[in-house]
Formats: structure tokens, sequence, C-alpha cells
């Protein structure tokens, strides 16, 4: 169990950039230590358009260097194919549709997957005829991801009014989906999905490292946040009362200054 510069229960979360956060990233980095992040608002800055994100050439740099020098994953609601496209090669773990789809032999074979991308394609109909008979939503847009699921509204002229619209069309769909809410997104996942603690818990296990690192900006995250053990060390981007994770960092600029550090640290 590591010390009180990682995990002190019941305490709120504090900055990473203090004396303590640095305590604690120097004990990670004399670790054997996974980093892990999420890759939209983490890695990558939001964006209107999903297929618009990308790093900035100062982070692509700084995670070639720090997975140069350590294991890497990026647990992302992307599908594995898109995520691959906007990494390094580096990058040792691509882990896409909220940890359902690329995690490492022997985890990869997960029971039920090949009845996900059914269910997900009956839901996509369904929406679609919601959509075009009854139920006007203007801005939403449907992600197919193969074995889940987004709809988006960032771009709908009232985000509210879309996101009651959405909420409509959820209540028609057979079979139920289990939902994971997001910045102005609403992912469906069949039941007895993964969610992103899992796939860090399997990844961890593949690396055989004794520590996690897992930084992230969203509900989806929360997964991670919420149940982490004591040798994991949380980080959400944006300091937020109702978070889990144990440390933050103020926006996504930061967390290009966190990579440094532990590159640093590191070498």
């Amino acid at each position: 169990m590591w010390g009180d510069p990682f995990y002190t229960p019941g305490l709120r979360m504090d900055y990473l950039f203090s004396e303590a956060g640095g305590t604690a990233l120097d004990q990670l980095a004399s670790s054997r230590t996974l980093f892990a992040f999420d890759f939209d608002g983490t890695l990558s800055p939001i964006v209107q358009r999903p297929n618009d994100a990308a790093m900035s050439p100062d982070m692509l740099a700084a995670l070639v260097a720090l997975s140069s020098r350590a294991p890497v994953a990026v647990i992302s609601g992307r599908s594995v194919s898109d995520l691959r496209s906007r990494l390094p090669g580096t990058v040792r773990y691509a882990v896409g549709n909220h940890g359902n789809e690329g995690l490492p032999l022997p985890f990869g074979a997960l029971p039920g997957v090949a009845e996900f991308g059914a269910i997900c394609e009956e839901w996509r109909n369904q929406l679609e005829i919601g959509m075009d008979v009854g139920v006007h939503c203007p801005g939403v847009e449907i992600e197919f991801k193969g074995i889940s699921l987004t709809l988006h509204y960032r771009r709908s002229p009232d985000p509210i009014a879309a996101r009651e619209c959405i909420d409509q069309l959820i209540d028609r769909l057979w079979p139920t989906p289990c939902l994971i809410e997001g910045h102005y997104v609403v992912n469906l996942l069949p039941e007895h999905s993964l969610t992103k603690h899992d796939a860090l818990e399997a990844v961890l296990s593949h690396t055989g490292c004794s520590h996690a690192i897992f930084i992230g900006d969203d509900i989806t995250d929360e997964y991670v946040f919420r149940d982490a053990p004591p040798n994991w060390m949380t980080v959400r981007v944006g300091a937020n009362a109702d978070s889990e994770a144990r440390w933050f960092v103020n926006d996504q600029a930061e967390v290009l200054n966190v990579i440094r550090a532990l590159v640093a640290r590191r070498s």
C-alpha cells in the first residue's frame, strides 16, 4: 500500500503540482508503473467535431518520450482503429470502446463481445427510425463504433432540448442499454460491458507493473477514480468537488506538464 502522497481516504482532491503531488510523482517514477490516459479532453483538447481531435505536436513528442521509457496505455471511448490513428506507434496499449476493445490477450476474448455488434446495429436502426418518425432531434449525431454507440449533441442549437430528445429515444430502445454520460455525449453499451476500470486492471496485470497512474477528464473516467485501489494514482483534468479522483490539474494544457515531469523523472 502506498503512503499519504498517493491516497488518503476521505480527503478531497489536491492539486498535483504541489509539494505532496511532487512527492507522489517521484514515487511513481521510481516504481514499476503503468502510465494510462484518456484521450479526448486529456491528451487532446475537446473539439466540436470528434474527427478533428488531435494531440498538439508538443503533446505528441512528450507521449513518445514517455512511452519509450515505460508502458503507456490510452483507454478511450473511441474505437481502437480510430484511437490508433491518433496515437504514436510507441504507445503499447490502445484500448477502445470504454475498455471493451483492444485488451491484450488473454483478456482480449471477452465473453459476449461477439453479440455486442449485433445489439449496437439494432440500436442504430431503432434510433434512425425514431429520429425519422416522430422524434425530431436537431444537431444530434449517431456514432456507430462497432460494439458501442455514442449520441453526440455538442453541435445542437439547443443542447437541453437535444438531451431530452435523446432520453426519449433511449427509453424506446430494446434491449435496454447501459449508459455512460460524457461532455455533450451519451454512450450506449450492451449489458455486461466492461468499464475503463476493468480495462486498466487487465492492462496492469498484463504489464506486471505494481503501480498505475490514470489521468482523465470525463464522467466515464469516474469508474476508474471511484474504484481505484491504493496503488493507483488518479488525476482529474479540472477540479470537481463531485469527483472521486485523488488529484487534479487545472486544464488539459497542464497534462503536457505532467507528462514532461514524468519523462524527466524517468530519465
